[in-house]
């Protein structure tokens, strides 16, 4: 198969992406360049659209409605950001950090959750979330509390990543990449 062919062949089979990701930059575009949003509405639609987007695969492809979602959210930037504050951690360092810790405890509250009958399985992961919260809160000396860890700074890819034009290129990349990831997967034997 010649690559044009496999590039129409992935263009049919992903249409649904390609035309959301195209609204989405069309949508985005003049509302930025207009200065009518706020350049940081970019870094965080995409960070949140990747939150929702392992919720959509939860609930919209296993039919298991989870509660506790927003606790690995918290154990990714508090990693993040506890590496930084006390061990002086790189950004990219404390992602990967925090990308492992998130494993673990998903993989954990999975193997005891996924057991469990579907209301059950909300329960199990609406007590994750709730002691994630009372950690955080709890732990002010370390976590900050509700307040949260400030003056992080933004990770250096080749090049500094300090503006939210910059940054927001690259949340939206890795949003674009994890939706055609996730659409994939939604649409495989598996999905």
């Amino acid at each position: 198969m010649k690559l044009s062919q496999a590039f129409a062949y992935l263009a049919r089979r992903n249409a649904a992406f390609f035309l959301a990701l195209v609204a989405y930059a069309i949508a985005i575009t003049p509302l930025y360049l207009f200065h009518i949003v706020h350049s940081d509405v970019i870094v965080t639609s995409a960070i949140f659209f990747i939150v929702v987007l392992g919720l959509d695969l939860l609930y919209g492809c296993a039919g298991m409605l989870s509660f506790g979602h927003i606790g690995f959210f918290a154990i990714g930037a508090y990693s993040v950001a506890i590496l930084f504050t006390t061990f002086a951690a790189s950004p990219l360092l404390g992602t990967l950090a925090g990308l492992l810790i998130a494993i673990v405890v998903g993989y954990a509250l999975g193997r005891i959750c996924l057991r469990l009958a579907p209301s059950y399985f909300m329960l199990g992961t609406l007590a994750f979330g709730i002691m994630t919260h009372a950690v955080i809160t709890v732990w002010y000396s370390v976590t900050g509390g509700d307040g949260g860890l400030g003056g992080i700074p933004r990770p250096v890819i080749g090049r500094s990543l300090d503006t939210d034009l910059t940054f927001g290129a690259l949340t939206a990349c890795c949003a674009a990449v994890l939706f055609w990831f996730a659409y994939s997967l939604s649409r495989s034997r598996v999905g």
